[in-house]
């Protein structure tokens, strides 16, 4: 039995996340709960430019390999100019999620249903926040990449 359900489960409109959401919906309407599932196309994937859908051998055989894995790399990532930057990706999380809590009100439990690295981009860019005070030395800080 569920305890809780959400009010509301907002999904990227991407097959995958659109069929989770939806099984999520049946499995609650068959005990009851109605729950509305709404789209929204900011929750889609990151963009990988002409990496996306590829394998790490099609990335190497088509000799993109240098360009994704600086375009990966956690020091200083080299965006290229197919790819969605991280900082795109943070701006568009911050965007979706304003929305959806200021269609809240307060009490809504809701469901994010999205993709892997957009989720991880949409958490850092939800709990992290800039620097605002360092005391002895401690502060809390943002990645450059979600700035």
């Amino acid at each position: 039995m569920i305890d809780a359900s959400p009010d509301v489960i907002v999904a990227s409109p991407a097959l995958r996340a659109c069929q989770t959401a939806n099984i999520m919906a049946d499995a609650l309407n068959r005990v009851g709960r109605r729950v509305a599932i709404k789209l929204d196309e900011r929750l889609r994937e990151l963009d990988f430019g002409r990496s996306e859908g590829l394998s790490p051998a099609d990335i190497e055989s088509l000799g993109l390999q240098a360009e994704f894995l600086e375009w990966r790399s956690e020091v200083r990532p080299n965006v290229p100019a197919t790819v969605e930057s991280f900082k795109s990706a943070a701006e568009r999380a911050r965007s979706v999620t304003a929305d959806i809590l200021a269609a809240s009100d307060g009490t809504t439990l809701i469901v994010i249903v999205s993709h892997g690295h957009f989720l991880r981009i949409l958490l850092a860019a939800a709990c992290l926040v800039r620097r605002t005070r360092s005391i002895d030395g401690c502060g809390s800080t943002t990645p450059g990449w979600l700035t």
